[in-house]
């Protein structure tokens, strides 16, 4: 199995086998690098990762092979995350008692948000919050007990054993403090 995980992973680098795919925006600036929760940014928890058939997957910082979210072994710093050429972005494993919440299609395009993700960062006013690679979600980041990961139509709670694809858009300016579900 971890041979053909790595031999997926080589694919995801071939040009030629790239899925045709504008690049993700990347929080390389440095007002959104430093945006990023200083508690996160210090934590070797960080991937890059790439599209491949559809699904984003993480890979390793220094070399284009499969990143594991239960390996810390296979991940790095955000500074090498940052550096690294391999995949598309960088991406940030869940866990050490940082969560996620994941919105799916909470952002209207006129830029209001439905009520359960306005009630989510009504509750979570001081989290940091950003817009998910689709342009249209979020994801509120602070401090979550690991547990399984909950998933209901419009509201996802990870905290372990996932990865969160970052993209470094502000939503809300904030911090890592306990996450309240609605």
């Amino acid at each position: 199995m971890k041979a053909y995980r790595q031999r997926k992973a080589q694919e995801l680098v071939a040009p030629a086998r790239r899925a045709a795919a504008p690049a993700a925006p990347r929080a390389s600036a440095p007002e959104a690098s430093t945006a990023i929760p200083y508690r996160m940014r210090q934590a070797d928890r960080w991937v890059r990762w790439d599209v491949l058939r559809g699904r984003k997957m993480p890979l390793q910082t220094r070399r284009p092979r499969a990143a594991s979210v239960v390996d810390s072994r296979t991940w790095g710093s955000y500074a090498d995350a940052e550096a690294s050429a391999v995949g598309r972005g960088v991406g940030y494993v869940l866990g050490g008692g940082v969560g996620c919440l994941d919105l799916d299609h909470c952002i209207a395009p006129d830029g209001t948000l439905s009520p359960l993700a306005q009630q989510v960062l009504d509750l979570n006013h001081h989290a940091w919050v950003e817009v998910s690679m689709s342009g249209t979600g979020l994801h509120v980041f602070g401090l979550l007990d690991e547990a399984p990961g909950r998933r209901t139509p419009r509201l996802e709670v990870y905290s372990r054993g996932r990865y969160i694809a970052m993209t470094g858009t502000v939503h809300q300016a904030g911090g890592l403090h306990p996450l309240v579900l609605p």
